[in-house]
């Protein structure tokens, strides 16, 4: 799987209050490229099931926080890497997965805004680890 976004956001016009003009600034969060790449690969298990080895890749470019697209409210582009293997019974009604997220330990802001004059923002989550048993009855 495979897909990319390009997404070129403008003000045509905005005035958020006198003697500011915005116009020609680029729309807050929203990244101009965006990138998804997902491949996988299935190796059968004979009557033992099958095993699927999958990583999932994801890059969006420099985004700003604020419509004014200055100060600290942006953030750099994002690099993100994740994976997995999971094993299937061979009567699919059960599942292990291992898995890893944020792989490489990218640490960026997923928001970011100004309040009474404050900075505020939330950070991704570190690297994880984790191990999913599904059952289906």
């Amino acid at each position: 799987m495979a897909s990319y976004g390009y997404t070129d956001a403008r003000f045509d016009a905005f005035m958020p209050e006198p003697g500011v003009d915005y116009a020609g600034n680029r729309i807050s969060r929203t990244p101009k490229h965006k990138v998804v790449l997902s491949p996988s690969y299935d190796l059968p298990l004979g009557d033992r099931g099958e095993l699927r080895f999958a990583v999932d890749y994801r890059y969006e470019s420099h985004i700003y926080d604020d419509n004014s697209n200055t100060g600290p409210e942006q953030r750099p582009a994002t690099n993100f890497l994740d994976g997995r293997i999971v094993y299937s019974a061979p009567s699919d009604k059960l599942a292990l997965s291992l898995w890893g997220k944020n792989l490489t330990d990218e640490l960026t802001r997923t928001y970011q805004g100004t309040f009474l004059g404050a900075n505020f923002g939330a950070y991704n989550p570190p690297r994880t680890f984790g191990l999913t048993l599904s059952l289906k009855m």
